[in-house]
């Protein structure tokens, strides 16, 4: 049972991963304040518990404007509680970028945080992020005996027909901009939570013993 259990949570391993919990954000009528020029050349991703693939360049920061789901409006109208905790507990967010195991690089995040500090200020509807992919890999020169004289021969002769081999200009990196219930809980963990509830359900009826006729 543990062997099925672990088989069915099995999910690839990105190595590099970073990670950012935001918000509540609070703007001035609703915007985030950041000039257009911003949002004209930034991409737009909005929430959601699926990854987002992109290939992002080596060595370069690339902008992004993140759309939170402002639709959630529930706890606002049915909680007795102060409106400041309201916006806690429904519009934080998780950012995340995840760059595969074999990429010596690292993830960087940097999220613009507004300077709102006006009594009417609300949660943004936009939320602007910077990401970065700072490569750490330091290339190593190969030793010139490596390899015997057939080797060397058949390099000489026949190197030509092999592809050449250059440095990758960009990496495939996974975003993932997800809604955190009640301010802590991710969006992706408690759409697993109910899987696996849902599989051990299945696994309890199939393992009850049945009364033999």
């Amino acid at each position: 049972m543990r062997l099925w259990l672990l088989v069915l949570c099995a999910a690839p391993v990105w190595a590099n991963t970073a990670l950012e919990n935001v918000g509540p954000l609070l703007c001035e009528g609703s915007s985030h304040g950041t000039g257009s020029d911003f949002l004209m050349g930034a991409r737009a991703l909005h929430a959601s518990s699926v990854p987002h693939r992109a290939h992002l360049p080596v060595a370069a920061t690339s902008e992004w404007a993140l759309y939170p789901d402002m639709s959630e409006t529930w706890l606002e109208k049915y909680a007795p509680i102060p409106q400041a905790w309201r916006w806690v507990l429904t519009q934080r967010y998780q950012l995340r970028v995840s760059a595969p195991a074999n990429v010596p690089a690292d993830v960087d995040l940097d999220i613009l945080k507004p300077t709102a500090s006006a009594a009417g200020a609300r949660p943004c509807n936009v939320i602007m992020a910077r990401i970065t992919i700072r490569p750490t890999g330091v290339a190593v020169a190969a030793h010139g005996r490596r390899h015997s004289w057939l080797t060397r021969v058949a390099e000489f002769t026949l190197g030509w027909a092999a592809p050449a081999m250059r440095a990758p200009t960009a990496v495939p990196v996974d975003i993932t901009f997800e809604h955190l219930y009640l301010g802590v809980v991710p969006a992706t963990a408690l759409s697993m939570a109910r899987t696996m509830l849902v599989v051990l359900m299945l696994l309890a009826i199939a393992l009850v013993p049945r009364p033999r006729g």
